[in-house]
């Protein structure tokens, strides 16, 4: 009989901290910019950062000799190491001629550094407080 009830104690802890458990989830708020261009451009597309989250972006250059674009971000939380959140980014993008690129990258965003992934030279994407990010 002790040893019944010793193990019934046991398999209710279990159980208890098991149900206990919760997903961690993002820390920090931001948004996610497509900039055309480099990372201080203000030109793009803006997204309210989220567990997960898609954008689309691209630009028209009105020239027929530049090469248009479009492209498109996801990104999902994927955990939080430190004092920083990690997300992946995984991006399309397609120009008006030649092959389109896709790609995956991670960044982590500490909630008041800008996280940068330049994907070429006409888009780079950012993670960053929202008064960091104003102007897409």
């Amino acid at each position: 009989m002790k040893y019944t009830r010793q193990l019934l104690i046991a398999i209710a802890t279990v159980v208890a901290v098991g149900c206990d458990r919760t997903q961690a989830l993002p820390r920090h708020a931001g948004v996610v910019f497509a900039h055309v261009g480099s990372a201080d451009s203000k030109t793009g597309t803006s997204s309210e950062l989220a567990e997960t989250g898609q954008c689309s972006t691209g630009f028209d250059y009105g020239d027929a000799s530049a090469i248009d674009w479009d492209a498109t971000i996801n990104w999902k939380y994927l955990t939080t190491n430190d004092a920083a959140d990690c997300y992946r980014l995984n991006w399309d993008f397609s120009p008006s001629s030649g092959a389109p690129e896709s790609g995956v990258s991670d960044v982590s965003y500490d909630g008041s550094t800008q996280a940068v992934a330049v994907i070429n030279d006409q888009l780079t994407v950012t993670i960053g407080p929202s008064a960091d990010q104003d102007g897409g």
